[in-house]
């Protein structure tokens, strides 16, 4: 029920993430992923750089695919209001609550003159989280 993260997208996690609870922390998804900044340090100086675009590239890809659904206002379509039957209300609350963050995550990026590709890679490092505790409930 996460933004972005049905059919295909979805399937392509399913199997490149094997064992979900092998990630204890959130932030060991998130390095498995590779969607995590590389770090440089020398002495006392540490920089961030890009992604460090390590771990499974179609994971990668399905997570920065469904980051990009979260571009647009958060809203129920027709085959989203017959879904939720089959889910609990607390899976449903969950739900709402990551696309409302995500959305207003990107919104807030750009509106701060984030280029959309960068904001789109930071909410999908945000969703992993959201997958990987959803994935774990």
């Amino acid at each position: 029920m996460l933004p972005g993260i049905a059919g295909l997208p979805g399937l392509t996690l399913a199997a490149e993430v094997a064992g979900w609870r092998g990630f204890s922390p959130a932030r060991a998804f998130t390095g498995f992923t590779g969607l995590v900044p590389a770090g440089y340090s020398s002495g006392g100086k540490t920089r961030r750089g890009p992604v460090t675009t390590a771990g499974p590239e179609p994971a990668r890809t399905a997570l920065a695919e469904a980051a990009r659904a979260c571009r647009f206002k958060p809203a129920t379509g027709v085959v989203l209001r017959r879904r939720p039957h089959d889910a609990s209300p607390q899976t449903l609350a969950r739900s709402r609550k990551a696309q409302r963050r995500l959305h207003g995550r990107y919104k807030t990026m750009t509106g701060h003159g984030k280029p959309p590709g960068v904001a789109v890679i930071a909410v999908a490092r945000e969703l992993a989280g959201f997958a990987r505790a959803e994935m774990t409930s």
